[in-house]
Formats: structure tokens, C-alpha cells, sequence
């Protein structure tokens, strides 16, 4: 494993990293929503799957739905990549040529990518991340409006200032690799 990190451990360039959060991003997003799209629409006779629709079903579905969303999360962005067929990849970023390896050269594990993905991505830097979409709106449901809006705009700024960190830093590491520990690099 160390050998094989040693030869394809060059950081991934910042445009390959962007290219496969888009791909993630509009995968995971498919992914996690289908679900509650497809029981939203059944439930409400909606088409389309707006906040209003999902707002307008009873408080248990939205509990239940946004389960299976964050599971489905989990599913895409931490149990897949530690797949030993993917290693270290999402599918974004076995599509770019790049994949997530701990930065001590450890096999990656689900300390990593728990800490990665749900701590960094989900609740530190959040507008990143689709999933934290769910996660925001029952916290948001039990906050006043005025405090939701502070939060809201302080996971704009965190993930605005990693975003720029990534950018500017020598290793185009993102906060939520700071905290996972870990790195993205060339395959």
C-alpha cells in the first residue's frame, strides 16, 4: 500500500478536484434525493419535488425521508470510496484519475473519511455539500429565523475560506481534508 502511494502520491491538480465535485455533486445529489422525490410526489400527487411539497408532508415522513437522504450520503461519500474496488474514490473522482489517501500513508479508513465527509464537508463547511441540505432544515426548524440566517451565512464564509485555502495553499487541501486527515492525489 505505502509503495503504491509513493508512486502516484502528486497532489491532484485544483481543476481535476473541481471536475469531480461537479460529477459527485450532481451524482450524490440524484442519489440521495431519488427517494424522497419519488415518496414526496406519491404522497403530495406533486410532479415536481419542490421544499413546498417536501414542507407539506407530515413531520415523520420528513424525518424518515431525510434519513434515507443522509444514509444515501453516507453510502456515496463514505462507504464507497473504503470499497476495495474503489479505493479511495467516489465515482468523480475514479472519472478524473484522483482519489482520497490519508496524508500519514495509512490505508484509508472510516475514521478518515467519517471525519472527512461528516464532520468537514456535512457540518463545517456545509454549502459544499448537498446532503447538508437535510441536515440544515430540521436544524433550521427548531432555530429561530434570524439565528438560521447567521448559520447560514457562517457555512457560506467556511466554505468560501476553504474554497480559497485550497486555492492558495501549497497542498490544495480543503478544510474537510484538514480534518479527515487526509489528502487528494493523483491515482
Amino acid at each position: 500500500m505505502l509503495q503504491s502511494l509513493q508512486e502516484g502520491s502528486s497532489c491532484a491538480p485544483l481543476w481535476k478536484r473541481f471536475l469531480s465535485y461537479v460529477i459527485d455533486y450532481f451524482l450524490s445529489t440524484i442519489l440521495i434525493s431519488l427517494i424522497p422525490m419519488i415518496v414526496t410526489s406519491i404522497l403530495t400527487g406533486e410532479k415536481a419535488f419542490t421544499s413546498e411539497n417536501f414542507t407539506a408532508l407530515s413531520m415523520g415522513w420528513r424525518i424518515v425521508l431525510s434519513g434515507t437522504a443522509m444514509a444515501a450520503a453516507v453510502y456515496y461519500f463514505c462507504v464507497q470510496p473504503l470499497r476495495e474496488t474503489h479505493k479511495g474514490q467516489t465515482f468523480g473522482k475514479r472519472i478524473m484519475g484522483i482519489r482520497i489517501v490519508p496524508a500519514d500513508g495509512q490505508e484509508l479508513a472510516w475514521k478518515h473519511m467519517w471525519k472527512r465527509e461528516l464532520v468537514g464537508s456535512l457540518l463545517i463547511e456545509g454549502e459544499t455539500a448537498f446532503p447538508s441540505a437535510f441536515l440544515r432544515y430540521f436544524a433550521f426548524l427548531l432555530l429561530p429565523q434570524t439565528l438560521s440566517q447567521w448559520i447560514y451565512y457562517l457555512y457560506m464564509g467556511i466554505s468560501f475560506c476553504s474554497i480559497a485555502y485550497a486555492v492558495f495553499g501549497m497542498q490544495h487541501r480543503m478544510f474537510h481534508d484538514i480534518i479527515g486527515k487526509t489528502r487528494v492525489v493523483v491515482k
